[in-house]
């Protein structure tokens, strides 16, 4: 089991960070208007008044929701429509259910976290939510509470109050994002954002306006998902395209997945709704398991309900053997199974039917790491002749003698900080280069805010550097970046200033 790794201690958040860093990471506070405080220390906590003499009203939520969900939306507080409410009751993630706002990764995404600490024990959901009674999120009466992110690359506090959307005399269908079945959702309280099937639960709707506030509510684009599981532990994301997974990749996802290493979430390709799967659609992966040389994806759709109707499926009567059953706990023709909208699916058809499989790593299975935070100066290429010239250029030294002429394994993931709504969906793009003496070679490339890759050495020194698309290149424009690199080997990262162009 890997050991809590993305859990602040009372000195980590710091440690290694120096004025300048720290400049970065207050600036980027800064997020559509709205402050998003860092996270120094757990005992940030104990200072926040979480009981004012008043019911809390947050000023700045900024939540704003997609044009068919404003008809007829009614906020209430928790306390108007339950008559007990609880944080949590049952930290089951079999019980989290999409309604009606489209945003299938973020809940897909806290399903994963909750299987995580399900299965481990390890507090993914639990440290996420404040106020606390003895490391237990509680209800509180006075309407306040804090979501913790790992937001532009450091810990924030998200500030939420307890009002939640409802929809009135409109009918519920009528609010359902384009893409859901009527027929398969359901609200037991009209409310339009995810909760769980126990009547006055509120953890996953709690996180769930977190992440909508940080979001400055939902846009028919959605959000990406490589980022989404990413904000919620601060662990390493990488997006592999389903096509990309051979027997290697498999193997290595698998034995993340046994070991506790990795969560996923994976996104459905435009396919018919005849086959039992939502087009456009995010899922969690919950497990990965092979067995006498079938490999098997365990997913599960974020309504709770509509699964795979093929080859493993509840109604696949050919291919389920009782050994099979037993090997994967799953017992698909048993009358009293409720479906929850999990499944199992064999690869070749996980590669037909989705597009990518977005994986987030546990930091804790590389030994060594390095992050810094900085501001890339695109405005600089005027100074320096030419736009190459402002690339952020780093260098990564192995320092272990062992490790000379040995495989050496470098992940690297860049973050582009969000400072304004529209860096959420900007069309550009990011690359990662990797330098090997006169050879340059493009390595990854990402339409996003983020990009990683990973890859394997034999050198002592390699160098590379971030480029971005030409949307960027404004003359007063300043990124702010967060980047780390892990290896298993120890190393020293450096950036390198230049003038002279390296290409």
């Amino acid at each position: 089991m890997c050991p809590d790794s993305f859990i602040q201690s009372e000195s980590s958040p710091l440690k290694n960070v120096n004025e300048y860093e720290l400049k970065i990471i207050k600036k980027s506070s800064l997020i559509c208007g709205i402050v998003y405080y860092p996270i120094f220390k757990i005992s940030d906590f104990e200072k926040y008044d979480f009981y004012p003499k008043e019911v809390f009203r947050d000023k700045k939520d900024a939540i704003k929701l997609d044009r068919k969900s404003l008809k007829n939306i009614v906020w209430k507080r928790f306390s108007d429509v339950y008559s007990d409410p609880k944080m949590i009751v049952d930290l089951n993630p079999f019980s989290i259910t999409q309604i009606g706002i489209g945003d299938c990764n973020i809940i897909a995404s806290i399903t994963c976290c909750a299987n995580y600490e399900r299965l481990t024990g390890i507090k993914l959901i639990t440290n996420l939510i404040f106020p606390q009674v003895e490391g237990i999120p509680v209800y509180n009466p006075s309407g306040v509470y804090v979501v913790k992110m790992f937001l532009n690359g450091f810990w924030r506090m998200v500030v939420i109050d307890d009002t939640i959307p409802y929809h009135g005399r409109t009918k519920f269908n009528d609010l359902l994002p384009k893409y859901n079945d009527p027929k398969v959702l359901f609200s037991l309280d009209n409310s339009i954002m995810c909760r769980t099937t126990i009547e006055g639960e509120l953890w996953p709707t709690i996180i769930e306006k977190g992440y909508l506030k940080f979001l400055g509510g939902l846009r028919d684009e959605g959000t990406l998902p490589s980022s989404d599981l990413h904000r919620l532990t601060g662990w390493i994301p990488e997006r592999i395209k389903t096509m990309n997974i051979s027997k290697n990749v498999y193997d290595r996802l698998e034995s993340f997945f046994q070991d506790s290493k990795c969560m996923a979430t994976i996104g459905s390709k435009d396919v018919p709704r005849s086959i039992g799967l939502a087009g456009g659609h995010a899922y969690s992966v919950l497990n990965m398991k092979s067995f006498k040389g079938i490999r098997l994806f365990y997913i599960r759709n974020p309504w709770g309900k509509f699964d795979w109707k093929g080859k493993y499926s509840r109604s696949d009567d050919d291919s389920w053997t009782e050994e099979l059953q037993k090997e994967l706990d799953f017992f698909p023709f048993d009358k009293d199974k409720v479906d929850l909208g999990d499944f199992w699916m064999e690869i070749n058809d996980v590669k037909k039917y989705f597009t990518s499989i977005n994986v987030c790593y546990n930091p804790a299975i590389y030994e060594f790491f390095v992050t810094t935070h900085d501001k890339w100066k695109l405005s600089d290429f005027k100074y320096k002749g030419s736009l190459e010239n402002t690339f952020p250029l780093y260098s990564i030294t192995f320092t272990d003698e062992l490790s000379e002429n040995s495989d050496k394994e470098v992940f690297i993931f860049f973050n582009r900080h969000i400072l304004d709504f529209v860096d959420f969906h900007q069309s550009s793009y990011f690359v990662i280069y990797m330098i090997r003496g006169s050879n340059i070679k493009e390595t990854e490339k990402s339409y996003g805010h983020i990009v990683s890759t990973r890859f394997r050495t034999k050198l002592n020194k390699v160098s590379f550097f971030i480029k971005t698309g030409e949307a960027y290149y404004e003359p007063k424009m300043n990124l702010y970046y967060t980047l780390n690199v892990y290896s298993h080997s120890e190393f020293k990262l450096e950036k390198i200033e230049r003038e002279k162009s390296i290409f």
